[in-house]
């Protein structure tokens, strides 16, 4: 394949020794370059994955190469996650209940007096909740220790300063406690994988290459970049990635990886996945994103935009949610479809929500983080026809519709890609995924007005919408988005 002007200033920067940040847009064969970079370098590479099955996909695209597929998780599990690995998800000891880690601490309940000198009784099991996030969101950072502005309370006690003067510390306390059995080889308490992918990073390692390939670092967390940044000095740094597809903020990904490792900036505009149409479509919104770079489809593609009709048949449906994902896999079952739901753990999240709204209706209860706060399912219903509530409605009217177990049960009948009539997926999975024919699904909602004011559009959902657009090679179906298009608020 010929390289483009844009490829080969790219490779150029490499060759000339560069850290280099490349800006590559949707479907602009950024992986192509890189192994252009690398075909012409006899020096040892690293290309560091986001997860394992990109990993997989680039050691196969490398393999005549001098580069090295990895995922970060993989440099950490020799010596911090092996040690551990009983303890990781997967295993016999992998899960404890917060009840049970709150006796592993020795956590007490606690009594706390707000503002208003009204008492409040806090306990094990939340403190223990809490301070297991706390150490969640040291496993993000680069902080060598966990500090009391890791802990962060609910609500209801944060905008309370008496609670949360008192409350924070006894979490923070707790939360070392928990990061010292995470330490301990001897402890039987459940790890993550970030867990020792943050021992790793604390024992300030260095990596056996010449260059990395850092790839979707608009996504890299403060602790990625911390463990990369450790390597520029004998390594050169190249960052790739697309600042408007950094829809995994919720994940830690707090920092301009984009920006963090100087040198110089090239971009990759040329997608070579769509035609210009959808190419269109997609600068709309960046346009709303400010981005730094605008899409430019590839002419011999013969792509369409359906303006004023519905794809019938689409190889996928795109939703915002995991409630979306529901309803469109009942629909199309319903037609007598075969339909596959793109990723197992997110068919895993969609049956625990059907399985909370069955708690709601028998037991009057849910652990459910997204329904936990009702005592029955009819507190669900109300909540829904509430202006605060409607992101529920499509839960309540699937379930009114179907019932939880009739819905575990579709879920269950899903089929794999290959056999299937249509894939369901949330824009979050479908990253990184490409189809034909794509339609959007209908919940993806523009912001709500608050006296006769629209609230300003979140540039996540901005960069979902961007997302889920663009991984339609030749029909996309983008109705759900209409409104996306005409949008003249702010975005922030």
């Amino acid at each position: 394949m010929k390289a483009t002007d844009e490829q080969f200033d790219a490779i150029d920067a490499f060759d000339d020794g560069d850290n280099v940040s490349l800006i590559a847009g949707a479907g602009t064969g950024k992986t192509t370059v890189l192994k252009m970079m690398a075909d012409g370098d006899n020096r040892r590479g690293l290309y560091l994955a986001f997860n394992k099955s990109v990993q997989t996909e680039a050691a196969s695209k490398f393999r005549k190469t001098n580069v090295e597929a990895k995922t970060a998780h993989s440099l950490a599990f020799g010596k911090h996650g092996a040690p551990r690995a009983e303890r990781l998800p997967g295993n016999g000891k992998a899960f404890m209940r917060n009840s049970t880690l709150a006796k592993a601490l020795d956590i007490v309940p606690t009594t706390v007096k707000g503002d208003d000198v009204s008492e409040r009784k806090v306990g094990a099991v939340e403190i223990a909740y809490l301070a297991k996030e706390t150490v969640k969101r040291f496993t993000k950072t680069a902080n060598d220790f966990i500090t009391p502005d890791l802990v962060e309370l609910p609500p209801l006690f944060a905008n309370d300063k008496k609670i949360s003067a008192d409350l924070t510390p006894l979490v923070h306390k707790y939360a070392e406690k928990l990061w010292n059995e995470i330490v301990s080889l001897k402890s039987e308490i459940p790890i993550s994988h970030d867990d020792y992918l943050k021992l790793y990073q604390l024992s300030k390692p260095v990596i056996n290459a010449d260059y990395i390939f850092l790839d979707e670092a608009q996504d890299a967390d403060a602790l990625m970049v911390e463990i990369i940044k450790a390597q520029m000095d004998h390594a050169q740094i190249i960052a790739v990635g697309d600042r408007s597809q950094a829809i995994y903020g919720w994940r830690g990904g707090t920092v301009d990886a984009m920006k963090e490792f100087g040198g110089v900036e090239r971009h990759l505009t040329q997608s070579f996945r769509f035609g210009n149409d959808i190419a269109t479509q997609a600068n709309k919104i960046l346009d709303l994103l400010h981005a730094d770079i605008r899409l430019r489809g590839t002419p011999s593609i013969q792509s369409r935009v359906l303006f004023g009709e519905r794809l019938e048949h689409p190889d996928a449906i795109l939703t915002r949610t995991n409630i979306g994902s529901m309803v469109e896999v009942m629909g199309r079952q319903a037609v007598s479809q075969k339909v596959a739901i793109a990723g197992q753990y997110k068919a895993n999240e969609m049956k625990k929500i059907a399985k909370a709204a069955q708690d709601l209706q028998e037991k009057g209860y849910t652990p459910h983080p997204e329904l936990s706060v009702f005592d029955n399912w009819k507190e669900v219903v109300d909540f829904s026809e509430t202006d605060e509530g409607s992101e529920f409605a499509p839960l309540v009217n699937l379930v009114e519709t179907w019932s939880p177990i009739e819905i575990i049960n579709a879920i269950d009948s899903c089929v794999e890609d290959s056999r299937a009539d249509v894939v369901v997926s949330t824009a979050h999975i479908a990253k990184g995924l490409e189809w034909s024919r794509v339609r959007i699904g209908e919940d993806f909602y523009p912001p709500k007005y608050i006296d006769g004011k629209q609230l300003p559009l979140s540039r996540e959902e901005a960069m979902l919408a961007y997302v889920a657009i663009t991984r339609a090679k030749v029909e996309l179906d983008d109705t759900g988005l209409s409104w996306i298009y005409k949008f003249r608020g702010e975005v922030e």
